[in-house]
């Protein structure tokens, strides 16, 4: 688990934080990986707040017979358990570290019982696509074999204007299908066809038949004249949202003694049966809101989903045009999933990204409670997270693994703020509960058991300060996690108001936020720049803020924010969908691209270059390498006295390793000489020298036109 902050300070008071500008919140990575967590006592030992119900931590105040809590500050009594604490203080861990890791046990009201026993992994092919589309397919459920443990359970289920249930037992493939009506759902229930312990089976054991059933997948039958006819005017006939829907009220009916992991696999707009989509109705990106769903069925069915504990990720491959994705993306976003999105079948990356996703480690059912001290609350959630109806601050969330995020917005509770009271410290504690596979049940000799369950709490608790000045809280200030913030707010905005509006928005805000940063620094004793007119735009006296502005530009010019007919409507909800999760680090890198120069395959020589042409022109340097988190360029300026490319054992070599390394995408590595063909895909990453758009350059001359009028005004 990781808790990043906007600011390492946080503000004192109401007052500071309106004049700074800057958002305030945090990030949370729950399920991310890199901490080893000692041996836990049981969960029902741990002792908790009887006010607030927080966790024990290091944090508290505690004595011989009673504790304080760090976040809300009651006293507690202190049970038996503690008395040894100094003696054995390995045996308390939550006393001794800020993340901390526990096994639930029965006495606990999440018991085992009440959560998934078993996961299940389902994958739904759309027959309507291409025989390239398929051929596609077909290498992405192979992988999804090699991805998976062993003895997982896997399931094959495909649709078009009927549902197929393969019956993967036997060593020839057999499917049963089910007509889906035009348009209502279906008139059978999928238990009555195949029951769902029929239609999964032990991959290890049954890998053979598996293979031979993918083999087996073709597009559909040869349609009649007459149906051929009506093809030509409303598309294959493809049941996406009825298929959806009895695979939704398959898994349900289970009551979450089981968790699914749903692979979609689907070639365009659905069009048939519940759920279809009009493609007449498609909106281009001038229109606000260009990605307002045209149903709401898809919505209700992704809540359905994640409250049944349904993991979905949704592979779209463009083979038929526009798809719509702004009208059923939801089913991944809202369950916790995947959406990719490929304009090409020729060129997608599906296989390596398939496996991926299934290869990381993954957490299922899960349940985040986020509390803070008494100074502060939270004032909005981002991410793929469902708010409880019942529980303040409790947050459901249906799957999580190492790439995704959550986003939180502080609010102060009263003007008053935080003392400088070192009993009294800004506090943040995350719970976050959830149901994995335990690992022992996928080792290898278990292959004839199919992999069990284990229910888990993670808690890590945060303690901070607060900033004494205005300066000093923007010196702690944390760009990626502003950005990561501002990112999520800018995409409320884009739903709510167009495409336009958001982007207006965005920048009024950059200038806001100058203008605040130049207001303080002259009230710091700062030489008056509202007085010369030198109004610093770039916070270059700011050792921490001098990179946000490209940040923001790179949100302004991004696909999320475009209006120009050339960012097409999928494209774009696949970005938002991308953005609503990805870590920070990962989200700048989109957004603004990160370029170094190199003299040599061992040697860095600038790590501040410009995304400019003009500027790698006139850099002597012979090697850069340009980051774009799907893309990775190693662009040679010249050959001469180098080695290209080059060498295995190098820094470099290892360097390009690594960048794919931990990513969500698979990262297309291209290492490329000044004229080749691949020199202009490097070049286009240039975007500070935007000719389609408007230059940084630019960008920053208006930022200086605007910030003096709303200085004039504060």
């Amino acid at each position: 688990m990781a808790i990043s902050f906007s600011t390492k300070e946080f503000p004192n008071s109401v007052t500071m934080k309106e004049n700074s500008g800057l958002p305030w919140g945090c990030i949370v990575q729950p399920f991310s990986s890199g901490a080893e967590f000692p041996e836990p006592p049981p969960l029902s030992l741990v002792a908790r707040c009887d006010a607030c119900f927080a966790y024990i931590n290091p944090y508290c105040r505690v004595d011989r017979s009673r504790w304080k809590c760090s976040l809300c500050r009651n006293t507690n009594s202190l049970s038996d358990r503690y008395k040894d604490r100094h003696t054995n203080a390995e045996e308390y861990p939550e006393l001794q570290r800020s993340v901390v890791e526990f096994e639930f046990d029965e006495i606990q009201e999440g018991k085992q019982s009440e959560f998934a026993e078993y996961i299940v992994y389902l994958a739904a092919v759309d027959l309507t696509g291409s025989d390239a589309y398929l051929d596609a397919v077909k290498s992405a459920l192979l992988a999804t074999l090699e991805a998976l443990p062993a003895n997982s359970l896997f399931g094959l289920v495909t649709f078009s204007r009927s549902l197929g249930l393969y019956d993967l037992r036997t060593p020839y493939p057999h499917v049963r299908n089910i007509f889906l009506p035009a348009d209502s759902e279906c008139s059978l229930g999928l238990e009555e066809v195949m029951t769902l312990e029929t239609l999964v089976v032990q991959i290890a054991a049954n890998k053979d038949n598996i293979v031979r059933a993918i083999d087996s997948l073709c597009r559909c039958s040869p349609l009649s004249d007459v149906e051929k006819i009506q093809r030509a005017k409303l598309g294959i006939p493809r049941g996406f949202g009825s298929t959806m829907n009895a695979l939704v009220d398959y898994i349900a009916a289970y009551n979450k003694s089981i968790a699914a992991h749903v692979s979609v696999y689907i070639a365009g707009i659905p069009n048939h049966g519940l759920g279809t989509l009009d493609p007449t109705k498609l909106r281009s990106f001038d229109d606000p809101p260009a990605s307002t769903p045209q149903t709401a069925f898809y919505e209700k069915l992704a809540s359905r989903a994640a409250v049944g504990g349904i993991r979905i990720d949704l592979y779209a491959l463009s083979t038929f045009g526009p798809m719509d994705l702004a009208s059923f993306s939801c089913l991944a976003n809202a369950t916790g999933g995947n959406l990719m999105y490929y304009e090409s079948v020729a060129s997608c990356t599906l296989p390596q990204d398939v496996f991926r996703h299934l290869s990381t480690r993954l957490a299922y059912q899960g349940y985040l409670r986020i509390r803070t001290s008494p100074e502060f609350s939270i004032g909005a959630a981002y991410g793929p997270l469902t708010a409880d109806k019942e529980i303040e601050n409790l947050y459901h969330l249906a799957s999580m693994d190492d790439f995704k995020c959550v986003a939180f917005d502080f609010d102060f509770n009263s003007a008053n703020g935080f003392t400088h009271s070192p009993d009294e410290t800004p506090i943040v504690q995350v719970a976050f509960a959830y149901t994995c596979i335990r690992p022992e049940s996928i080792q290898p000799g278990t292959e004839h058991l199919p992999p069990i369950t284990i229910r888990k709490l993670r808690v890590m608790t945060v303690s901070t300060t607060a900033a004494r000045s205005i300066m000093t809280l923007y010196e702690s200030s944390n760009p990626d996690i502003i950005l990561s913030l501002l990112t999520h707010k800018i995409q409320a905005a884009c739903l709510q108001q167009g495409a336009k509006e958001a982007r207006h928005l965005l920048q009024d805000w950059l200038v806001t936020l100058c203008a605040h940063y130049n207001m303080n620094f002259d009230e710091a004793g700062n030489l008056s720049r509202k007085a010369s007119g030198l109004v610093d735009v770039e916070f270059a006296t700011s050792h921490t803020l001098t990179y946000l502005p490209k940040l923001v530009y790179g949100l302004w010019r991004s696909p999320l924010l475009r209006t120009d007919s050339t960012i097409e409507p999928d494209l774009r909800v696949f970005h938002m969908s991308l953005f609503s999760f990805v870590e920070p680090k990962s989200l700048a890198l989109c957004l603004y691209p990160s370029i170094v120069s190199l003299t040599s395959a061992e040697e860095v020589s600038n790590r501040n270059l410009p995304l400019s042409q003009r500027a790698i022109q006139t850099c002597v340097d012979p090697i850069y390498l340009l980051d774009a988190f799907h893309s990775v360029f190693l662009f040679y300026k010249t050959k001469e006295n180098v080695v290209f490319p080059p060498a295995p054992d190098s820094k470099l070599h290892k360097q390009l390793h690594k960048s794919k390394q931990g990513r969500l995408v698979s990262v297309n590595v291209s290492i490329i000489a000044q004229g080749d063909p691949q020199e202009r895909a490097f070049w286009s990453h240039m975007i500070e020298d935007d000719n389609d758009s408007v230059t940084f350059e630019t960008f920053l001359a208006m930022l200086q036109k605007e910030v003096p009028a709303v200085m004039d005004q504060m």
